[in-house]
């Protein structure tokens, strides 16, 4: 019906009229036909002024529908059910009231929809199916009514040109930030085989994308429509002529293809005028819409000429049209015959047996109380596409991008003390992804640290190195495979999962138990068991390749203190061994047996069942019941190591050889440099604990000398706050000794101590015992800010 002119009439007809049951028919053909081409709004009022004049229940079931189609769903729903209390046995009305009700649900916000600019215009711009290479998404083929060199008549139905195919390729995607969209290059028409001066659209490829199945109407003077799907195929780079597939019977008109995956089923919409159904079609639908039939192509290539319905669960006296099958074989449909939001509405429908299950609504943001119709996904279904006559389109049919928000992932954790579990600030993280990425984050003053979605993908596997100054650097793994679904969280962004990872560092001054170090009986052999287990300690020493460590073993009392001795240091031995044979530098390894004169004392956060702070001495383990003695046992016996100092290197000349002290650090490591030629040699010696400044001295040299940062320098020295380095000054230079012995008996002046009256109050000394303690102590010149004296 040409619904454009037939408006103009109708209206002119209705000024005239005076006639009230002539003016009723009128103005309701008038909204009907306002329906028809999409107008709702000028559907609505004409509707309900057909009520008003008494046209009767059809005018007020529309008028229902189209408030419930422009967004009114709380008048529309007392208009409905004032009616089923009238007629309370009309099943469109009950169907009407459960679309209101459906209209009213929360939308899916799983789903973003966003207008493509690019491709819509003031006219219909819908129907999008994938074209361009086998198998991918970025191309899309769509149907539009634009002005064209090849349509130049008027649909007198729309007042717009006839439809073509236009192709466009996707320019560029954004997969992550919401905010931002696809782009797509301007359409162009597909290909003047396909497209003719009539109607041509609504299409569909095969997977492989050589195949294309589309609709086309062939109008002529002795026919208003013959509406039929036709088939061209990609031949050397080129379509060939199109043939059809299925012809448009008496009385009904066919199109909208859909194609299955494997290319041997086709779904398309038949519409049935006239009540009349064609005597070829088995289990016809309904006589008066446009119900959704499917054709299987036979062994010879052909496909069959007895289209079979879809059946009852997906067909309604209604209208199903738009369908298109997944890869997985899911059909979506457009439907204004099951409870919708108003208008067309789109549909899911999983495959069973043979056929399709009952329909689901999709619900909005993909429906809306507009028409919603030809919706497509990409292969993970993250993306997809559908047409629109929404409010805030750009034209009559717009073209939608259907997002799926995403999925992201976090590691959170705070990083603490083995020890003492005390929260760890400045801790630097690096993350790295076996898939190459690389991310850094620190700890803030909770101990606390985060790698946000910007940093972790799905599906990787990630190591966490943690490293901070007086600790050893800790390795720790993460992975995002196989998260459940539970444990993400729905964001604005999409759905987040927060992987929860605490670490605990052991700091260089503690001893570090390992674990599971096993002998047999009286024998120093390592087992299988605790060479694994010594595996895991190269990596510790990998990660930390500076650091020179006393690997100690330990034994309970048992036995005499001389043969225990001996034994734990054939222990300690075989450990150092083994790790050698794992290419562990030998100089970087001492053995030390520490017999039974070690006791273990219970850390703070330790699993057992005794009080942090217990040393397991044997006067109190020989009394314990024998559960808690064989516990106490397996503490004492033991190995774990002791961080001794660091590695060191610097490069000197063979002229500078003479001032190389006896005295340097652990495991300096020195490359001697000799006419060109470079030779080597290793000096170990006691570790340095003090150094005395010289006049050219100042932080940082003594700092870069000990290779420890000048914060570390001036935290050990007691902060050194506005304190001048000078000639003479003594500094303690190793993060690793103890000096909680030396503290006790020296203390270093602070800027307070201008005088000796001061300091003496300070230490708590007299003068005499002051000069006696410090007999060199000039009281003059040597109170100075970051000297030292003994108390």
């Amino acid at each position: 019906m040409e619904y454009s002119k037939a408006i103009m009439l109708l209206e002119n007809a209705y000024g005239e009229e005076k006639n009230i049951e002539y003016r009723q028919k009128i103005i309701f053909s008038l909204a009907e036909s306002y329906k028809n081409i999409a107008e709702y709004n000028k559907a609505l009022n004409n509707y309900a002024l057909a009520k008003d004049l008494g046209y009767g229940t059809e005018a007020e079931l529309n008028y229902a529908l189209m408030l419930q189609i422009v967004g009114e769903t709380d008048k529309a729903e007392k208009i409905i059910n004032d009616y089923i209390d009238e007629a309370p046995s009309d099943e469109r009305a009950k169907k009407l009231k459960k679309s209101i009700v459906l209209s009213k649900k929360k939308p899916n916000t799983d789903y973003q929809i966003i207008n493509i600019e690019e491709l819509n215009t003031k006219y219909n711009d819908f129907a999008p199916s994938f074209g361009g290479n086998s198998g991918s998404s970025n191309t899309l083929v769509f149907t539009s009514t634009r002005n064209n060199k090849t349509s130049i008549q008027e649909d007198k139905w729309l007042g717009t040109a006839y439809s073509n195919l236009y192709i466009s390729k996707q320019e560029r995607r954004y997969a992550d930030e919401l905010k931002n969209r696809s782009k797509w290059v301007h359409p162009v028409a597909f290909n003047n085989v396909i497209n003719t001066e009539f109607h041509d659209g609504v299409s569909c490829f095969t997977k492989n994308r050589t195949e294309v199945y589309f609709t086309r109407c062939n109008y002529d003077s002795d026919s208003e429509s013959g509406c039929g799907i036709y088939y061209s195929k990609l031949i050397n780079g080129k379509w060939s002529n199109p043939i059809v597939i299925v012809k448009s019977e008496e009385g009904s008109i066919s199109g909208h293809p859909a194609i299955s995956p494997n290319g041997k089923v086709l779904v398309y919409s038949i519409s049935i005028v006239d009540n009349v159904v064609g005597e070829e079609i088995e289990n016809g639908g309904g006589v008066e819409s446009h119900d959704l039939f499917m054709l299987s192509k036979l062994k010879d290539g052909s496909w069959s000429n007895v289209p079979k319905s879809l059946g009852t669960d997906i067909n309604t006296f209604g209208n199903e049209v738009y369908p298109w099958i997944d890869d997985n074989w899911n059909l979506y449909f457009a439907s204004d015959g099951h409870p919708g939001l108003g208008g067309l509405d789109i549909f899911k429908s999983k495959f069973g047996v043979n056929t399709w299950g009952k329909p689901e609504n999709l619900l909005a943001p993909i429906n809306s109380s507009a028409d919603d119709f030809k919706l497509i996904f990409n292969t993970d279904n993250s993306v997809g596409y559908l047409s629109s006559n929404r409010f805030g389109g750009l034209g009559m049919d717009d073209i939608y991008e259907v997002r799926l928000l995403p999925f992201y992932y976090a590691i959170e954790g705070r990083v603490i003390d083995k020890n003492t579990g005390k929260l760890l600030l400045g801790v630097n993280i690096r993350l790295e992804g076996n898939d190459g990425t690389i991310s850094f984050a620190e700890t803030d003053i909770n101990g606390k640290y985060i790698f946000g979605k910007e940093s972790l993908k799905g599906n990787v596997s990630y190591k966490l190195i943690l490293k901070r100054n007086k600790y050893l650097a800790q390795i720790s793994n993460i992975t995002t495979f196989g998260v459940p679904i539970e444990q993400f969280e729905k964001t604005n962004k999409g759905y987040l999962a927060t992987l929860k990872l605490n670490v605990e560092m052991d700091h260089i001054s503690d001893p570090i138990v390992l674990p599971h170090i096993e002998y047999a009986f009286n024998s120093s052999e390592l087992s299988k068991v605790a060479e694994k287990n010594l595996d895991l300690f190269v990596e510790v020493l990998e990660e930390n390749k500076t650091i020179v460590v006393n690997l100690r073993s330990h034994t309970d009392h048992i036995g005499n203190n001389k043969s225990n001795m001996k034994l734990s240091q054939a222990r300690a031995q075989s450990c150092v061994d083994y790790l050698v044979t794992r290419g562990i530098d030998k100089n970087r390894l001492v053995a030390k047996g520490m017999g039974e004169t070690n006791p273990f004392e219970i850390p703070e956060n330790f699993d057992s069942s005794f009080e942090s702070g217990l040393v397991l001495v044997e006067s109190y383990v020989s009394k314990l019941d024998k559960t808690l003695e064989e516990e106490a046992r397996q503490y004492n016996r033991r190995t774990d190591f002791k961080v001794l100092g660091e590695v060191v290197r610097r490069t000197i000349s063979t002229d500078s050889l003479k001032d190389i002290s006896d005295e340097t650090i652990v495991m300096e490591i020195d490359t001697i440099i000799d006419s060109g030629a470079e030779r080597g040699r290793d000096i170990y010696a006691d570790i340095t604990v003090f150094y005395t400044m010289l006049k050219a001295d100042n932080y940082g040299t003594v700092a870069r000398k000990y290779n420890i940062s000048v914060k570390d320098l001036k935290l050990i020295n007691d902060g050194l706050k506005a304190t001048r380095p000078f000639e003479g000054m003594v500094l303690k230079v190793s993060l690793s000794y103890d000096y909680t012995e030396y503290d006790k008996k020296h203390y270093r002046l602070q800027r307070a101590d201008n005088s000796m009256k001061k300091l003496l109050e300070k230490i708590g000394l007299t003068l005499s015992e002051f000069k006696l303690l410090n007999a060199d102590f000039d009281e003059v010149k040597d109170i100075v800010p970051g000297n030292v004296v003994i108390k």
